[in-house]
């Protein structure tokens, strides 16, 4: 599919800013008029400069918070807080050290009131597409973290979400297993065709995993640009190597930078006027 316009996407963003209140006066800008269209089954990854809103749109997107103009829409309908069609999935270890794997799979699902069985065999079914089958009575302090990440991704999707949102998922992994368990999720996307918004600091990443790159701008943000990734599925690691694969990641890069510098001379600014 290609870019798909406001009339057939799966996920539409309208308009969308946002502006906080602090505390003791005043007002932080933090996003800018974004306007995006994300078809059905898409991969799209998001970077831009620390503290530019990546995740501030990604919790306007899940429900979580609400834009201060503008609408977020999944096939049509407006989304106006939390929802079931919508999975979340944070840098932060959210598994519960008191229940095995199997039951924090299960966590949503206890939720939506399945009988216990029906969520036993859904839970079961997504440790499998995971890669954890034989783990299923362990406890997160039994795991490694990125097998706690996989709990959570698993916990997610037990729920059939159509709308996957990943905040740094990966952010805690050493570097070998960020790019192993980056193809795994490939491996998960392509098999359940989930439409993922994947938001991450690693631009190497972003290009590994993504159909697109939306590269964001620092405050107040938009999206300044956005760029294909042209190179077929399934990918691995030896997509590193490739020239056009270095190309994109410089191309990226030099977007960026100007963009993070305007964020550290920001922060250099304030530190030097306190």
């Amino acid at each position: 599919m290609g870019n798909p316009t406001s009339t057939d996407a799966h996920l539409l963003i309208d308009g969308v800013s946002k502006t906080f209140d602090l505390r003791g006066g005043g007002t932080t800008h933090a996003l800018e008029t974004i306007d995006a269209a994300v078809g059905q089954g898409r991969f799209v990854s998001i970077v831009g400069p620390s503290g530019c809103g990546k995740s501030t749109l990604l919790n306007i997107v899940g429900g979580l918070v609400k834009p201060s103009t503008g609408t977020v829409s999944i096939d049509g309908e407006p989304v106006r807080g939390p929802r079931r069609s919508i999975g979340v999935v944070f840098q932060e270890d959210s598994t519960l050290p008191w229940r095995t794997v199997v039951d924090n799979v299960r966590l949503g699902l206890e939720v939506a009131g399945p009988p216990k069985a029906k969520q036993v065999s859904r839970a079961k079914e997504m440790i499998d597409l995971v890669g954890l089958t034989g783990f299923e009575h362990a406890y997160p302090r039994e795991l490694s973290v990125g097998m706690r990440q996989r709990v959570a991704i698993a916990r997610t999707l037990a729920l059939d979400p159509s709308v996957l949102l990943m905040d740094e998922p990966f952010g805690a992994l050493d570097p070998q297993t960020r790019l192993m368990i980056g193809v795994e999720l490939l491996r998960m996307w392509q098999s359940t065709d989930k439409t993922v918004l994947f938001v991450t600091h690693d631009i190497q990443e972003a290009v590994l995993l993504s159909q697109e790159v939306w590269v964001m701008s620092y405050r107040p943000a938009t999206i300044s640009e956005r760029l294909t990734v042209p190179f077929d599925y399934p990918r691995g690691p030896e997509l590193l190597s490739i020239e056009e694969y270095q190309r994109l990641n410089a191309r990226i890069w030099t977007v960026m930078r100007k963009e993070s510098q305007r964020a550290f001379d920001e922060r250099e600014h304030l530190l030097g006027s306190r």
